[in-house]
């Protein structure tokens, strides 16, 4: 396989042949979205990444995406389609409440993109903490009821009593069912024309924080590795918001300077 990865150099993190073939998924994936004219930006650490790196971060595994709403269910729909060889090649699975796209044709590495819907966030900041206190309260029910489900790892005590938790809560409800809920108190304000909108799947680094309802109307297309991938237009406002003003300057744990 041709090595495509110019941002950084040797393989320190162990990530370089998995980066290689996570840049031919995420082209093919670019390609599916032009040809349906679904609109997408690179998010979180590969926005991140993006900006500083002008590709992946060493040490990241993973790739953020997001789309509005509107576009993140039109996006479903195309895969379940399976009308273009992407859509053919690859599986969407939510296994809590955040759609993965599996790459089914690498046996060798779990090649996979996260995408994260965005919706509005209501003005009124009484509702706004009712609604995310309500989408969280949700979010840990179903990702105990489905750590509850996953067999064939041992699990840690906390995640077993988390689990058992969820499912005395939630009775007698089944997964789908709160899913179900989580999704409508999630897009409930997305008829609005509120200020300010988030990803209420986000991880706890970055669930609580805002950005502007328009953040996604205006993509351009940056390098990402040798290929172009979309972002958002103000992505200095939302990087600054996620990470700091400090973003373009890597640091370790300890908060220390490196080179990457």
């Amino acid at each position: 396989m041709q090595d495509r990865i110019v941002s950084y150099t040797g393989d320190k993190y162990g990530n370089r042949k998995y980066h290689s073939f996570l840049l031919q998924f995420l082209d093919k994936f670019d390609s599916h979205c032009r040809f349906y004219q679904i609109p997408y930006s690179l998010a979180y650490g590969s926005a991140l990444g993006c900006v500083r790196n002008h590709g992946f971060i060493p040490w990241d595994d993973d790739i953020d995406v997001v789309m509005k709403r509107v576009d993140y269910n039109r996006f479903i729909d195309t895969i379940r389609n399976g009308e273009t060889i992407f859509a053919k090649e690859v599986r969407i699975e939510i296994p809590s409440v955040l759609l993965k796209v599996i790459d089914s044709t690498c046996n060798n590495y779990p090649i996979h993109i996260d995408i994260y819907p965005l919706d509005n966030v209501p003005d009124s900041r009484m509702r706004r903490i009712v609604k995310l206190f309500l989408v969280q309260v949700l979010k840990e029910i179903i990702i105990g009821r489905k750590g509850l489900a996953r067999r064939g790892k041992k699990k840690a005590l906390s995640t077993r009593l988390r689990s058992i938790i969820a499912r005395v809560v939630s009775f007698p409800f089944s997964v789908d069912q709160i899913r179900n809920l989580y999704t409508s108190i999630c897009i409930r304000d997305n008829s609005s024309n509120n200020r300010e909108c988030g990803c209420y799947c986000a991880g706890q680094y970055s669930i609580g924080k805002y950005h502007p309802s328009t953040i996604l109307d205006r993509t351009i297309y940056m390098q990402f590795e040798d290929i172009e991938l979309s972002i958002m237009r103000d992505y200095k406002l939302y990087l600054t918001k996620e990470f700091g003003p400090d973003y373009m300057t890597p640091k370790t744990k300890k908060g220390e300077t490196i080179n990457g």
